[in-house]
């Protein structure tokens, strides 16, 4: 058993929205994470572009959260779930969701260079095209290795799947 003896963490006095979306936007799925040195990075779904499916959007502040970027930045265009955004360290950022394509579900990966203002290309993870895949999780270890993991259901068929990249 662990006691804890000294004072409550404080936080700031107010809250600062992060999304940027105008009128209702319905949001979901958060994440959060941080390089070390002041750069916060929020990812989370939401449904604002007038239909009812969620896509992934990224926003960040480089400055400990005090300001945030003057709009999001969207990630998927299909319909998102699962969405996991971490940092690579430095000015690296990964994003992971899974996005529901045709009658499936595939793993689906973007990644920025320049602490987010900037993404690459979407990327499919799995390789695999039986079933659906969810519930992904990513992580990585600071010398550009990238490490993807997630469920797969297929009939008779279900596993957690891993892929790794060695030049993130």
């Amino acid at each position: 058993c662990l006691a804890w003896s000294g004072s409550a963490i404080t936080f700031q006095a107010t809250d600062i929205r992060v999304d940027k979306g105008s009128g209702t936007v319905n949001s979901s799925d958060v994440s959060i994470a941080t390089n070390g040195s002041g750069a916060i990075y929020a990812g989370w779904l939401d449904y604002r572009n007038g239909n009812f499916f969620y896509n992934a959007y990224f926003n960040s502040s480089l400055d400990y959260g005090q300001n945030w970027s003057g709009s999001d930045v969207r990630l998927s265009t299909q319909t998102s779930q699962d969405l996991m955004v971490i940092s690579g360290g430095g000015s690296k950022v990964y994003a992971i969701w899974a996005e529901a394509l045709g009658t499936g579900r595939n793993i689906m990966f973007r990644y920025s260079s320049d602490y987010g203002a900037n993404w690459a290309a979407v990327q499919q993870v799995n390789t695999t095209t039986d079933g659906r895949m969810e519930k992904c999780k990513i992580a990585t270890d600071g010398s550009n290795n990238v490490y993807a993991l997630w469920k797969r259901y297929a009939s008779g068929n279900n596993g957690i799947l891993f892929r790794r990249s060695t030049n993130g």
